[in-house]
């Protein structure tokens, strides 16, 4: 379950958690909305969510972020999405994926390990320059970078560190910052 909101804001922030409808359902019965987040039901490819914030909030920028999810998803759905941001202003969007050799690891070891073994993935970007080629005008990066680099290693088992320093050497995992212009 999300929790970006309880982990960083800042007290003066409009929050907006966009899930499918039975999770927006389950979140409800556990947690009350706080007072700046609402909830949103709903389908993350659909315009309804990004209409119903710039309604909110016709003129603020707009940062979106998108963890452990794209990858599950077609390339042409994930970029469609990409490009139907683009039509809604000032609006970033942050979200981590893996290069094409990271998927392949995640799919032979990585969703073994956690249970999900049957789980299929498709979506990978080894470029982000060539991502916002796919996108088309009016996106531009503003980073790659190596998903762990800032992860502190202090505790860790040294298989863990390893893994991590292989994936930051051979940018097998990845954060993508982009925004519309």
């Amino acid at each position: 379950m999300e929790t970006t909101y309880s982990r960083c804001d800042n007290g003066h922030t409009r929050w907006y958690a966009l899930d499918m409808p039975h999770v927006v359902e389950y979140r409800r019965a556990l947690l009350s909305e706080p007072e700046r987040e609402t909830y949103l039901a709903g389908d993350a490819f659909a315009e309804d969510w990004i209409r119903q914030i710039r309604a909110d909030v016709p003129d603020a920028p707009i940062l979106v972020t998108a963890g452990g999810l794209f990858h599950y998803f077609e390339e042409n759905k994930v970029v469609g999405l990409l490009r139907m941001l683009t039509g809604f202003g000032e609006i970033e969007i942050v979200f981590d994926t893996v290069s094409k050799s990271g998927m392949a690891m995640m799919r032979k070891k990585y969703m073994k390990q956690v249970g999900h073994r049957d789980a299929q993935m498709f979506f990978y970007v080894d470029s982000a320059s060539e991502l916002t080629g796919k996108i088309g005008s009016g996106v531009r990066v503003l980073a790659e970078e190596p998903y762990y680099r800032h992860i502190p290693r202090t505790g860790l088992k040294l298989s863990t560190k390893i893994s991590m320093s292989v994936s930051d050497r051979f940018w097998m995992v990845k954060m993508v910052h982009l925004a519309t212009e």
